[in-house]
Parts: structure tokens; sequence; C-alpha cells
């Protein structure tokens, strides 16, 4: 799933690119290549579409090999204080040469992240209360 996101420069100015996520593949079907096709047409459509970038949240060692890099390096950071080196998994890919080069500031997700919680704590109650597990794989993953 893509939504947009804005990287905001320190005079307010907003430019628009997008984001993904979360990719998942059924554990019964990873390792067989469908997560990098999922990636790989996916830019390539973005790129198509005439988006500058893509900014993620993710594992540096998956993402970095297609071309993910710290978004720090074009000097945008998470707008929730987060410190650049304490961020990693804050990664963006420009679509076509130099489409970051000009633009820096703080990266903000799209107003349909905004989350009411009042609204958030009053759905919940809708549902049993939930249990933290593990589960198989999940620590092998982590690591």
């Amino acid at each position: 799933m893509y939504t947009r996101g804005y990287i905001v420069s320190e005079g307010g100015a907003r430019t628009e690119c997008i984001t993904f996520g979360p990719l998942s593949v059924l554990p019964e079907f990873e390792a067989r290549g469908i997560g990098s096709l999922l990636v790989r047409e996916s830019l390539k459509r973005a790129a198509e579409l005439g988006y500058r970038a893509v900014l993620i949240m993710g594992n540096p060692r998956y993402y970095g090999r297609f071309g993910f890099v710290p978004a720090s390096r074009y000097g945008i950071h998470l707008g929730d204080g987060v410190p650049e080196d304490g961020a990693p998994f804050f990664m963006a890919k420009e679509l076509y040469p130099g489409a970051l080069e000009s633009l820096s500031g703080r990266y903000e997700l799209d107003k349909y992240f905004e989350v009411d919680q009042e609204e958030l704590e009053e759905f919940d109650k809708r549902f049993p209360p939930k249990t933290k597990e593990v589960r198989e794989g999940q620590i092998h993953r982590a690591r």
C-alpha cells in the first residue's frame, strides 16, 4: 500500500513524496522472490506515475538492496525528535537521479495517519482484550 507523505522544509514548503508499507508475504511463500518482485514493480510504477522519491521505515539490510539509503543523507528527518543516527530504519530512495538533491526537512505522513486517541480506545473496546504472543519464526527474523 502506498500513501502520500511530505518533506516539509524549514520555511514550511511541502514537497509531496510517497511511502509504502507494510510489505508482507505469507510465511509459506517466503524466500521465493515475491517480496522483491513486489518492491521492484511498485517502485517502477511509482516512477512512471511521476513521483520523485519514496520514503519508508523498514529494515536497512533488506531495503538497501533496492537502493534505499538513510534519509538523513538527504537531510530528511522524522518529525518526532528521533536523532538521525537513531533512525537507520528511516530510508529514502530517489526515483530519478537528483530527485532529492535540493530538498531537506522534516518528514510528515499524510493526514490519514492521524489518530484520535479517544476514538481509537472506543473502537478497541469492541474486541476481546489483546494478549502478546511470540509466534514461530518471529525471534529468528528479529535478529
